[in-house]
């Protein structure tokens, strides 16, 4: 029998992994049977700090 801390680790697991593929955060918030996206974005988006430097990167990109 699962804990919720099984549970929990999954889901979080699951969430970076998509995260760390570049998959839309509306279609992850599907996945993780989320009702509003900010309860995706807010809850997982903290686990991503490497995706802020190819943010700007994307950024200084489109301005250059």
């Amino acid at each position: 029998m699962r804990t919720p801390s099984d549970s929990t680790s999954f889901t979080t697991t699951c969430a970076s992994i998509i995260g760390t593929t570049g998959v839309e955060p509306k279609y992850a918030q599907d996945r993780l049977g989320h009702v509003d996206i900010s309860v995706t974005l807010n809850t997982y988006t903290h686990v991503l700090p490497d995706k802020w430097a190819e943010v700007a990167k994307k950024i200084e990109e489109a301005i250059v």
